[in-house]
């Protein structure tokens, strides 16, 4: 018998490690390259753009950074521009050429007399030069900054505003052609009707609502249409837990696993690769575990390098915050009386079965039924649903730790429910069984 020579390679853990230092690399050295841009035209853009927040800050219902588009009185339709201006603010600062710390630092000036960001706007569109900065965000690595600084330097907000906007509904108008190509027309109107109960109006609206959903859709792309293999998909949500950890803002971030997940696990159920529960499971578990270890790898490598390269006492603050949005311990005015896992999950399950996505939510239900009922073997459909199950309870599991974070700003923390209501259309959508699919699947 001839002998062949097993080729030699990485271990999985070793080739995780490589593509981990490359992502941590390339963020920082993005973040320092965006700290290039000219200050002057990124503080010439930021003032040009106080007009839009103080527009927005005289509507009756505002209370002043949080307008309320389309309907007021909703807290669904409410925008955070409190968040909105930290973000441009923290863009300003990132000035390299004058502060190469300011990567690890994230510093920002705040007036002396002030009651938030938008006055902080207000005084600073007076000025001639923006001043020093007096204070740090240091426990995010805000790596939105790497975008929103050059964005700054060539438009003001309301240009990129219309920005976001193409960039949200062009991978999800992607992911739609995808779905209906590869798992049929069914699956692309389910998703397509999913994405309308996280009320896309307000999410193409703002830099922070928008980041996590570009990130999924990237992430369920790259499924659909690069052939990515089942061995691979882990991979591939480990570098989107990485991305998200650094563009972030903390909103929804549980969606750039669940909705690639879902269609991977689809792809795979439909081919008939992953036939038994337990395979399912095992393939969610390993997604998780991926997506998981490079989001919390990613803060925590962001912290290490801040307390290791500044006077920063970015661990202690990330903690203290940590345990804060945990409930165990008070942080400000939150005291953890305030933390409540059933409260959280009522709020935001409250925004998000709004009357106006009633109908899809019986929609999908009585799809369910029907797929179950014309199912020619109805344990073989039944074998599909732990996989699904298990994908719907992840966004409820997030919604219900981080419960405290959940009910200050369940506005948009309801969004994180759009990944069950993904894994729902997902089962929805699934074929007769044994029917097979038309389209090969893109995971081979």
């Amino acid at each position: 018998m001839k002998f062949t020579p097993r080729k030699k390679g990485l271990s999985t853990p070793g080739r995780y490690a490589l593509v981990f230092a490359a992502l941590m690399a390339a963020f920082f050295l993005l973040l320092y390259l965006a700290g290039l841009v000219p200050q002057r035209l990124v503080f010439e853009n930021l003032k040009a753009s106080a007009a839009q927040f103080h527009e927005e800050s005289r509507q009756p219902s505002a209370y002043g950074c949080y307008p309320q588009l389309l309907y007021h009185g909703e807290g669904s339709y409410q925008l955070d521009n409190g968040s909105e201006l930290r973000i441009l603010h923290q863009s300003l600062y990132l000035d390299t050429r004058a502060d190469p710390a300011s990567v690890l630092e994230n510093p920002y000036w705040a007036a002396e007399e002030s009651d938030g960001p938008l006055e902080d706007l207000r005084q600073l569109s007076r000025m001639e030069e923006p001043p020093a900065p007096n204070d740090r965000y240091s426990r995010y690595l805000m790596g939105f900054r790497a975008v929103v600084r050059p964005l700054l330097a060539l438009f003001p907000y309301p240009e990129i505003r219309r920005i976001v906007m193409w960039t949200v509904l062009l991978p999800f108008a992607l992911v739609t052609a995808g779905l209906a190509k590869r798992m049929g027309l069914r699956m692309a109107l389910l998703f397509a009707g999913c994405f309308l109960t996280a009320n896309p109006v307000m999410i193409v609206s703002s830099l922070q609502f928008s980041c996590c959903f570009v990130l999924a859709f990237a992430a369920m792309a790259a499924v659909l249409f690069l052939r990515t293999s089942q061995e691979r998909v882990p991979l591939l949500l480990f570098i989107t837990g990485a991305l998200t950890q650094y563009f972030d803002f903390y909103t929804t971030p549980v969606l750039t696993l669940v909705l690639p997940a879902g269609t991977a696990l689809l792809l795979l159920q439909q081919e008939g690769r992953l036939q038994r529960p337990k395979q399912a499971l095992i393939f969610l578990g390993r997604c998780l575990l991926a997506w998981a270890a490079a989001y919390v790898g990613s803060w925590l490598c962001k912290l290490a390098l801040t307390e290791l390269c500044t006077d920063e006492p970015a661990w202690r603050t990330a903690m203290a915050s940590f345990a804060g949005r945990l409930g165990l311990s008070g942080t400000g005015e939150y005291d953890a009386s305030f933390y409540s896992p059933l409260r959280a999950l009522r709020l935001c399950a409250a925004n998000l079965l709004s009357p106006g996505s009633a109908l899809l939510f019986l929609g999908i239900a009585a799809l369910l039924l029907w797929g179950f009922l014309r199912a020619g073997d109805k344990r073989a459909l039944l074998a599909a649903a732990p996989g699904y199950l298990a994908l719907a309870l992840v966004p409820v599991a997030w919604i219900m730790v981080a419960a405290q974070p959940s009910i200050i700003h369940e506005y948009f923390q309801y969004r994180t429910l759009t990944g069950t209501v993904f894994a729902a259309c997902c089962m929805a959508a699934l074929p007769r069984p044994g029917g097979g699919n038309r389209e090969p699947s893109a995971i081979q």
